[in-house]
């Protein structure tokens, strides 16, 4: 750096110091970093950068003043939106297009009453910039605001520039306070720049606050629960068990689900123990750890070839409070019956419909990239604090296709051993093949047709 460069930063410039907190406050908050949680981290010290600097500001004219009220607004905005992410607001009312224009409207706004308060500090000291590089940040905002409508932003050749563009306007900004140098400045008193700070970081502790208190009552699902009473036995569970049912599973099941099953010939069952690692430890999946879901699915035939399936699922130690999913697919179309959680608090046992329970079609791809319909039934599951012997069953129909004498069945599902994650998603919803919070149970089923032709 020359003499000359370094003179330009010399603290006596009091411009600098607002000039640069308002330039990294924009820096952080017209672009989001999707990265190490950089979204949510980087905007709120924006806003905080944005508030000091047009604080140090707001008595030089009446629009820089202006612009520090923006700056406060932007500071309620940026709650209100921490708010929204980490809340299911974010699944129930998800229009994209309106809140980007919103938001562009909104720092539009801003940076143009900004350029207009500078613009007026410069004609009263008769002074000329050397560029007008809020005008560029306005520019760059409405490309951005264009691609993202257009969905163009993963086009390297696109992207590429308006990156190179971005970085070269903020800079622009930055050294703007070197033509400001020579102008006289209201400058704030040191109190009230400490007030400012302080502000500044009780804000951000506050924003630290919410978001906790916002992630721990989203990821903790509240169950309308029923006091659970085990049916009695009778004729058609007796010949259930006879056919290998499990009687600890079978006590689980309503009899309204039970009498659909009277006419069975064949019942088919198969377990699995996943094995999930705890936050922040170490075990393979090879060796149970603390957290070990045990999935049994059972398959059951009737004299006239209806196939029905149970998906039962039981936690023989870790817990399921914070928000799990799960997602059952065939290529066999799934009719979903009924779901159910159940558990036992203070030596009562409870039942309660599984959360967010839903049968659809989804499209899906295969290792080709050919597109193909598969039947899918998904749900969360989640248990009230210091409740025990933790369990469910999903129960539904397989419609098998005529001709198909064998198919197969797919379990997901995700645990969580803590709340923290941001942004708020349901659980179920989630594409984490490649992670150690998804366990799989594979199983596969073969009609009264495939059976007898293998004798």
């Amino acid at each position: 750096m020359s003499n000359t460069d370094f003179q330009s930063y010399k603290p006596s410039n009091p411009w600098r110091k607002p000039m640069s907190n308002i330039t990294w406050g924009f820096v952080f908050t017209v672009m989001t970093f999707n990265f190490l949680s950089l979204q949510y981290v980087l905007p709120t010290i924006g806003v905080g950068l944005l508030y000091i600097g047009f604080r140090d500001l707001h008595e030089e004219n009446k629009e820089l003043n202006i612009a520090w009220i923006f700056s406060i607004i932007n500071m309620v905005v940026h709650v209100l939106g921490l708010i929204y992410v980490n809340t299911p607001l974010n699944v129930n009312f998800k229009n994209n297009v309106i809140m980007i224009l919103i938001l562009t409207a909104f720092q539009v706004s801003f940076l143009l009453i900004f350029r207009k308060g500078l613009k007026k500090v410069f004609e009263k000291a008769d002074a000329i910039p050397s560029k007008d590089p809020i005008l560029g940040v306005i520019i760059w905002r409405i490309v951005i605001l264009i691609l993202v409508i257009e969905e163009l932003g993963s086009i390297w050749f696109i992207y590429v520039p308006v990156i190179l563009f971005y970085f070269y306007n903020f800079r622009s900004l930055y050294k703007l306070g070197d033509d400001l140098s020579d102008i006289k400045f209201k400058n704030s008193d040191e109190t009230v720049r400490l007030k400012s700070k302080k502000h500044v970081l009780e804000y951000m502790i506050g924003c630290a606050f919410i978001v906790i208190l916002c992630i721990l009552g989203s990821n903790h699902i509240r169950l309308d629960s029923t006091e659970f009473i085990s049916p009695k036995a009778s004729g058609t569970r007796d010949t259930l068990m006879n056919m290998g049912f499990p009687e600890a599973i079978l006590k689980d099941i309503s009899d309204d689900e039970v009498d659909m099953l009277k006419d069975a010939i064949y019942v088919d069952v198969s377990s699995e123990l996943l094995k999930f690692k705890e936050y922040g430890a170490y075990n393979t999946i090879e060796k149970p750890g603390k957290s070990n879901l045990k999935t049994t699915i059972i398959y059951v035939e009737l004299k006239d070839s209806r196939m029905y399936a149970i998906e039962y699922f039981q936690w023989l130690s870790g817990s399921a409070y914070w928000h799990d999913g799960f997602t059952i697919s065939s290529l066999e179309n799934l009719e979903l019956i009924n779901g159910r959680l159940l558990y036992e608090k203070n030596g009562t046992s409870y039942s309660a419909a599984i959360p967010r329970l839903k049968n659809e079609m989804v499209s899906q791809s295969d290792w080709s990239g050919d597109e193909y319909q598969s039947s899918k039934v998904s749900g969360a599951v989640n248990y009230p604090f210091g409740s025990d012997r933790q369990r469910g069953y999903v129960f539904y129909k397989l419609n098998i296709r005529k001709n198909v004498w064998l198919g197969s069945n797919l379990l997901n599902y995700i645990h969580y051993s803590n709340p923290f994650r941001s942004p708020y998603e349901e659980t179920e919803r989630k594409n984490l093949m490649f992670s150690d919070k998804l366990r799989q149970h594979y199983t596969n089923f073969r009609t009264k047709a495939y059976r007898e032709a293998n004798k």
